[in-house]
């Protein structure tokens, strides 16, 4: 979730703003767009998790994303090794709870289908990011 608040700060408008190509300026709006979503979407299935006095998590804070100095290659680059891991994470996530007994790790039994579907949404969202991401990361691996 770090990534997904870390996204949506001033770092990426400041990409926003600097990059030279339209076609890469599309690409960060809808970035940045889907990122406060997928905050909104995390923040409510971390209020469904159970955390009992013994066990809690900690407050997530945001990951320091920077652009500056980065030409417009070099953002996409970077941007696209935060969506693999994210769509990575997610994937993990929803092969460990698909694999628990989920009457243990949420606090109603009966947001486990809204949990799974929410994990599917991001997976799903991270997948079309990527592949968004990585028409542009080839070419630059091509130049190489």
């Amino acid at each position: 979730m770090e990534v997904e608040i870390g996204f949506e700060s001033v770092a990426q408008w400041e990409g926003y703003v600097v990059t030279k190509r339209d076609e890469f300026r599309e690409v960060l709006f809808s970035l940045i767009s889907d990122s406060e979503g997928h905050k909104r979407m995390i923040e409510s299935l971390l209020d469904r998790v159970r955390a009992t006095e013994k066990s809690s998590y900690a407050p997530i804070k945001p990951r320091e994303i920077t652009f500056r100095g980065n030409n417009d290659l070099e953002m996409m680059t970077q941007i696209s090794k935060m969506e693999i891991l994210m769509y990575n994470l997610y994937s993990d996530i929803k092969k460990a709870f698909a694999a628990s007994e989920t009457e243990l790790l949420l606090n109603d039994k009966g947001d486990a289908e809204l949990f799974l579907s929410t994990i599917d949404s991001l997976i799903q969202d991270e997948a079309k990011h990527m592949e968004m991401v990585s028409q542009y990361v080839r070419n630059v691996e091509r130049l190489r």
